[in-house]
């Protein structure tokens, strides 16, 4: 783990280097703390296929002087526990880079979540409380008031007599299975707390009250939002049928996963629409392979960073 986190960083610090000549003396995004970039549930960097979560993303960012790591921490678990694998991995880059003051937290889906429990609740081992290493964090269509999506799974798992606990189970044990393979044998997984972690039930009773805000980090988020479904749009086949649960289940506005009220948190800094048919869940991170018709996702994350950089972090 350590050899990755080293020779990642080495050629972060060679494309930022590099960036930095070709976007002249002082490059857009080269901000005071590094970009970490925390991914959600079901997906990750490292994986059978060679897929990346943010797709294009960080290359974007540091062509354009960022220096920019990507977290690797559990796909099916809960919050805490992906928390805490974060905080480790964090502690293993302080160890790479003591000159390293504090970092800028950029995070998706359940990430935000993640994120927030590790600023307010935990140690970086070796650094310190946590909330003193983390300058900002962004939230793109985090589930800060939960999914109904997942509150939808949740009521079927538990409010179907024995058969919804029996396939529930036998579902989670074939999610781990698949962990184990897809995500080179990532075990101790928990596909059902991360379902229940997601809940508007627990994320607005439970976590909420128990993860405040921390006085001296940033805080602020955007929220996606699809606003049609179109015939001729290869990913509405998948996006469709989640964008209409989720207005029948009464989320409202949303981008087939996460309620635009959902994702609002700290700084509230508006609704990601794109030109076209809007942008649901996956577009948010430049997916489908960035086929994202209407709308530019690096463009958006280059201009967030910048802005990071312009205030300060």
């Amino acid at each position: 783990m350590k050899r990755k986190i080293l020779l990642c960083l080495c050629g972060a610090l060679f494309l930022s280097a590099s960036a930095g000549f070709a976007a002249g003396v002082n490059p857009p995004c080269k901000t005071k703390y590094p970009i970490v970039l925390v991914h959600g549930a079901f997906f990750k960097d490292e994986n059978l296929l060679g897929i990346n979560y943010w797709w294009g993303i960080p290359e974007a960012l540091e062509e354009e002087g960022a220096i920019v790591y990507v977290t690797q921490q559990d796909t099916f678990n809960g919050v805490e526990e992906r928390a805490r694998q974060i905080a480790r991995e964090l502690a293993e880059l302080f160890a790479v880079h003591p000159e390293w003051r504090k970092v800028n937290l950029i995070a998706h889906s359940q990430g935000p979540l993640d994120c927030r429990f590790l600023i307010t609740n935990l140690t970086i081992p070796g650094r310190g409380a946590a909330r003193n290493c983390v300058a900002s964090l962004t939230s793109i269509s985090g589930t800060h008031r939960g999914s109904e999506m997942a509150e939808l799974l949740w009521k079927l798992y538990k409010g179907i007599p024995v058969l919804g606990p029996a396939f529930g189970t036998l579902i989670a044990e074939a999610v781990n299975a698949f962990a184990s393979v897809f995500y080179y044998n990532e075990e101790d997984q928990n596909s059902l707390k991360l379902l229940y972690n997601l809940t508007p039930e627990f994320v607005i009773n439970t976590f909420n009250p128990n993860t405040p805000n921390v006085p001296g980090v940033y805080y602020q988020s955007w929220a996606g939002k699809v606003k049609y479904i179109s015939p001729w749009h290869a990913d509405d086949l998948i996006v469709g049928p989640l964008w209409t649960i989720m207005k029948l289940m009464g989320a409202g506005d949303n981008d087939c996963l996460v309620s635009v009220e959902s994702a609002k948190w700290g700084r509230f800094r508006g609704v990601i629409t794109g030109t076209d048919d809007g942008v649901n869940h996956f577009n948010e991170i430049n997916h489908f392979f960035g086929v994202t018709p209407g709308w530019d996702a690096e463009a958006f994350y280059v201009e967030v960073v910048a802005e990071l950089k312009k205030m300060g972090y």
